[in-house]
């Protein structure tokens, strides 16, 4: 379960990075740069893969933590 807890630390840091991207990216509008949409585009597409792999972590987690609940009842039927 490290292994998982691990991944899902990773993927949590990425989204809190890419949180304060986009929030510096709005508070930067009223200084309007050309690179600030392509930035803060480019942020929400980072986001999104790094909530995505988040979610696919969380999916395997529950399969696993099913599976073990699934042995420990066998056992305690055996």
């Amino acid at each position: 379960m490290n292994l998982i807890q691990a991944a899902e630390n990773h993927f949590k840091a990425q989204m809190d990075r890419y949180a304060l991207q986009l929030n510096m990216c709005i508070n930067a509008q009223g200084n309007f740069e050309h690179d600030i949409l392509d930035t803060f585009l480019a942020t929400v597409q980072n986001y999104e893969q790094a909530l995505a792999q988040f979610n696919v972590v969380q999916n395997l987690k529950a399969q696993l933590l099913k599976t073990e609940q699934s042995e420990t009842e066998a056992g305690n039927e055996g």
